[in-house]
This record gives C-alpha cells, sequence and structure tokens, in this order.
C-alpha cells in the first residue's frame, strides 16, 4: 500500500499551530515574563508559572497526538476550539439594494432629545445591502465589528486564522496595542489587566470576556456614542471606562457561553372573557334632579306613584336595593354551550436575560513591588469596578396630603432633637407670632381682599364650588428608553467579538479569598463572581445590536418592500379599533 507522503490539512494546521504557539511563547518572554510597558509604568518581570518550553512541548506533543490518530486528544489550550476547512463554492449573497429609512425614539431631555415619540430620530437608510437569504422581505446589514462599517466582501468568505490575520485569535500583547492605535478612550487594555489574572496564557483570547464599568449609563456601543457633557453639550466621542475586569469562556474557569448569551423572549397576550355586564342604576345617575326627588319622601312618593310604583319599589328605588342580589351568583345568564374567551395581543415586550461571570486571580511575584501590595491595589479596583463608597444618612421626613405648610410641624425639629426641650416650645410660640405679625401686616398693607388671607379665602371658596386647584397640577416625568445601566461586556475576542452588550446593572458581586498562604502571608487566590442584567427589556433591533458591533440592526426593509414588524394584531371586539395593514397584504401579493 503506498503512502501518501504530502501534508494533509490536518498536518499543516499543526505545523501553523506550532509556529503559532512558538511565536506567542516569545511574546509571552518579551512581554508577560518581562512585563515592561512604559504606559502602565512598574509592571516587571510577570512570572505566570508557566515557560516558553512547556507550551512548545505541550505543541509537539499535540502534534504527535494527531499523527497518531488521536483527534480527541486533550491538548488544546482552548475546549472545543474549531478551524473549519472553506468550501469552494459560488457567493451565497449577491443580490442587493437600498433600504428605507427608519424612526427610533428620541432620547430623553437629559440626552438631547424631547423623550417622546413625537420628536423620533430619523435614521437614513443604507445603499447596496444584500438581501437575506433565510427572509426573503428583509436586506442583511452585517458590520460584526465594533471598528468597522458593511463591507459586501465579507458576506461570502470567513475570516480565517492565518500568520497574516492576527486579529483573529490575537496575542495580549497584540491586543493592547491594536488598540492604543484606535483612539476609542472607552474600548482599551492595559497589561495590568492581564498582570494577576489566574488563566491568563492558558486560554487564547477568541475566549476573552471583559466588563466594564462607565461613569454614566451606556449602550452596547461604546466605540462612537453620543454622551452628554458637563454644560449639556453632545460629545461624540467615547469617554474612557472607571474600572475594567478580564476573564475567559471555559467550564472550568466557570464562564460557559451558553449562559452567558442565554436568553428568552416573549410577546404579551392577555385572556379576555365574555359575560354579563353588571351596570349599576345608582350612584346619581339621574343628576341633581334624581338625588333631589330620591332625598324627599313627598316627591318620591309622587314620582313613584306616577310611574306605577308601589311603596316598597319606591324604597328600593331610593335606597338602591337590589332583591335578586343573593341568589344571582346561582344562575346562569345566556347560553352554555359556548366559547367565551380569546387571547389577545397586551402591550409590550418581554426580554430577560441575566448571567454570572467569574474572574480568578493567583498572588505572584512582580519585580519591583510587593506581591500583596500589587495584590491589593487589583483588589480595590475590583471593587471600584462593583461597589461604591458611600456616607450614613439617618433617613428625613416627607410630609404628604397637601402643602407642606400646613402639615409640616410647628417648632424647631432641631431643638427636639437634640434634647432642648425648653427652646423647643419657645419656638412654636415664636412661629405662631410671627405668622399673626405677618397677616396684620399684609391687611395693613393691602386691604383685605388684596390680602393673601383674602385672596385665599376666595380662593378656597371657588374651589369647593368648581372642586379644582387654583393652579396647574405637575405630572410625573414620562419614561424613557435611555439607557440607565452603567455596565458593558465584551464576549470573545474584542477586534472581532462574539457580542458587545451594554446598559446592563450589577445585581450582585460576591468575593471569596483562598488558597494556602503565600507572600507576608496572604491568601494566594481570589475569585469574584458578578452577576449582570439588562437595565430594560430589549426589543428585536436591540438583540440584532448585540451581535452587529453594537452599532445597528441586522435586518432591514427594502425600499417600498415589506417591513414585517408591522404585523396585523386582531383585538377582541372585532378589530374596530385597528385598521389593516392593506399596504403589507398588497406588497406581499406582488413580490
Amino acid at each position: 500500500m503506498a503512502i501518501n507522503t504530502s501534508k494533509s490539512w490536518l498536518d499543516k494546521t499543526s505545523d501553523f499551530t506550532v509556529a503559532r504557539i512558538k511565536k506567542d511563547t516569545t511574546n509571552l518572554d518579551n512581554q508577560f515574563n518581562s512585563f515592561i510597558n512604559t504606559t502602565d509604568k512598574g509592571w516587571i518581570n510577570l512570572t505566570d508559572g508557566s515557560t516558553a518550553s512547556s507550551k512548545v512541548a505541550a505543541a509537539l506533543n499535540k502534534k504527535a497526538a494527531l499523527a497518531a490518530g488521536q483527534k480527541s486528544a486533550s491538548l488544546d489550550i482552548n475546549e472545543n476550539a474549531v478551524d473549519p476547512i472553506v468550501a469552494s463554492a459560488k457567493p451565497l449573497y449577491t443580490e442587493t439594494a437600498n433600504s428605507e429609512s427608519y424612526k427610533v425614539e428620541s432620547p430623553g431631555k437629559a440626552n438631547g432629545g424631547n423623550g417622546t415619540d413625537s420628536n423620533a430620530t430619523t435614521v437614513p437608510g443604507e445603499e447596496n445591502v444584500f438581501f437575506s437569504r433565510f427572509n426573503k422581505w428583509s436586506l442583511f446589514n452585517y458590520i460584526g465589528s465594533p471598528f468597522g462599517s458593511r463591507n459586501n466582501e465579507s458576506y461570502n468568505k470567513p475570516l480565517l486564522s492565518t500568520e497574516e490575520n492576527k486579529i483573529h485569535n490575537p496575542s495580549t500583547s497584540y491586543l493592547i496595542e491594536t488598540l492604543k492605535t484606535k483612539n476609542n478612550p472607552g474600548y482599551q487594555y492595559s497589561y495590568s489587566d492581564f498582570a494577576l489574572a489566574k488563566y491568563h496564557g492558558k486560554i487564547s483570547n477568541n475566549y476573552l470576556v471583559t466588563v466594564r464599568r462607565f461613569p454614566t449609563p451606556v449602550e452596547d456601543n461604546i466605540i462612537n456614542p453620543n454622551v452628554i457633557g458637563a454644560n449639556g453639550s453632545v460629545i461624540k466621542e467615547g469617554m474612557p471606562d472607571i474600572a475594567r475586569a478580564v476573564t475567559w469562556m471555559s467550564d472550568k474557569v466557570g464562564n460557559k457561553l451558553e449562559d452567558m448569551l442565554k436568553f428568552d423572549v416573549a410577546t404579551a397576550w392577555k385572556k379576555i372573557e365574555s359575560g354579563v355586564q353588571e351596570i349599576s342604576s345608582s350612584g346619581g345617575k339621574g343628576g341633581k334632579v334624581g338625588s333631589m326627588i330620591g332625598g324627599s319622601g313627598l316627591a318620591s312618593a309622587i314620582y313613584g306613584a306616577a310611574n306605577g310604583m308601589n311603596a316598597s319599589q319606591v324604597k328600593s328605588a331610593k335606597e338602591g336595593y337590589d332583591n335578586t342580589k343573593g341568589t344571582y351568583p346561582n344562575h346562569v345568564f345566556g347560553p352554555i354551550n359556548v366559547i367565551k374567551e380569546v387571547m389577545v395581543r397586551d402591550a409590550g415586550l418581554q426580554f430577560n436575560q441575566g448571567f454570572e461571570l467569574k474572574f480568578h486571580y493567583s498572588l505572584r511575584q512582580l519585580e519591583g513591588v510587593s506581591p500583596k501590595v500589587a495584590f491589593l491595589d487589583m483588589f480595590s479596583n475590583l471593587l471600584t469596578l462593583t461597589y461604591n463608597n458611600g456616607n450614613f444618612w439617618g433617613g428625613s421626613a416627607r410630609y404628604t396630603g397637601g402643602s407642606s405648610a400646613f402639615n409640616k410641624p410647628f417648632g424647631d425639629q432641631s431643638k427636639l432633637k437634640s434634647g432642648d426641650f425648653g427652646g423647643f416650645l419657645g419656638s412654636i410660640l415664636g412661629d405662631a407670632m410671627k405668622g399673626i405679625g405677618n397677616i396684620a401686616k399684609d391687611i395693613s398693607a393691602n386691604g383685605l381682599l388684596g390680602s393673601a388671607m383674602g385672596k385665599n379665602i376666595i380662593g378656597g371658596g371657588l374651589m369647593d364650588l368648581f372642586g379644582s386647584p387654583q393652579g396647574g397640577e405637575a405630572i410625573n416625568a414620562f419614561l424613557t428608553g435611555d439607557a440607565t445601566g452603567q455596565y458593558h461586556v465584551t464576549i470573545g475576542n474584542p477586534l472581532n467579538p462574539i457580542a458587545v452588550v451594554g446598559n446592563l446593572y450589577c445585581d450582585k458581586t460576591d468575593f471569596k479569598f483562598s488558597g494556602p498562604l503565600s507572600y507576608e502571608g496572604f491568601p494566594t487566590e481570589l475569585e469574584m463572581t458578578m452577576s449582570l442584567k439588562p437595565a430594560r427589556p430589549r426589543d428585536k433591533a436591540d438583540i440584532e445590536k448585540m451581535f452587529n458591533g453594537g452599532a445597528q440592526r441586522m435586518y432591514l426593509t427594502p425600499v417600498d418592500g415589506v417591513d414585517v414588524n408591522q404585523t396585523q394584531d386582531n383585538t377582541a371586539y372585532g378589530n374596530a379599533d385597528t385598521p389593516a395593514k392593506t399596504g403589507i397584504y398588497r406588497k406581499m401579493t406582488n413580490g
């Protein structure tokens, strides 16, 4: 049997893996074992417990195992990593069209808008967008990278790992230095982020997960967000995060991809049942005349006699007595063999998401610094990421039920609180005399009708007659869709992430020190677990943006095409209050 001596794809991949690991090993030697960075100034000579020779040996062992046919050999740095073969095929995405513009709700007043749909922001349409191959009514607007824009050439070929393409699986040094050139202050890394991370160098950065906290609420897009400055003007560029932390996806680490990208969606529905509607004839439905008849024995007797009512019936009419009330629940009204309920759309979209992230840190010797000092510095940064300083607050009093001038207790409450009871009693008398003196001065200067007291008497009488206050009442502020969460998570390789998720809030954080005592009698291990949740539900477009670099929605409507979001929802009352979407049906029929 002839032996094929040419290298298979598997061998070539293995050779490339060895070359890449050797190169990354050099980076580890130069950048991490000799932890020199001029911007961080002081992280020198990091020792992470793994040497270049051990990594090269692991790669060579992996190649030997693959050559022996042991494809399941557990020698990968990454768990379940796959680098697929590219099939040579005719391009799938070929037909393009321009998309229609669409409107989104304006930001709230704090962010330069009016907070209502009346002045919605118009997003202009895109040109030459490929038609979706899975939904014939939509255009597929894929951007992917937070730094890029739509590139039609990337639709029909995957981004592969090659020696020239370092973006696919970047080393830490390449990641840090490359993002420095992007000039995006909210999307940076430093060597200190990785210095004490337990699993750095053991899992590739394709599996990297980054949590950032910002001084203001943020959306998915932290590369080019619009934020409001101190003077109220719009700042186009992003702002730096105040703290960040990195970890990796792995079963061993405790961060599973299926847990982080797990969510459920639902449209709201409610059940409507038909039934007998009770209508009460009492409660003054006859207006003032009816009330006058009911309040007069003589008038009600005359009215009852004129309408053929006896004394008992007149009494029931006056008192609103229902002689069937006790037996009414035992009766069945209407037909029995009926279907009497329907499900109809209710207001609201439901989105549920929440996940935990685990971060692991190890006490290590860094040249030129105490390991304990460096570890506590890193720990304080994690507290900045997850918690806040605060002052003790002893509470306060809020007076409701009307004007605070009438409800607020008289006297100086601070004197009572301090135990000065004599001073407190004196302050009560002083308040009363001061008020009386003010009234006398007001009447003397403006006359009784012109004084505040006279105006209040007249105004109070008018309000009693008409049942309305003198001035307009304040209205509670309307809710807006502005972000309220300060946290942002990047899942996967930051240069080409799986997803970016903003507008998160930290629900809880657990800290756990463990391991043997080492330098200066300090614990060697720290595990931090953050629980993150969305600050508001996401609609379909918001979910799409998570996987599209945080920039734009992925499905767009072609010009003069069908908007798949404008569906027909029947109501419980024969759709009398909802016009039919005949335009959609006409477009779908015409194709």
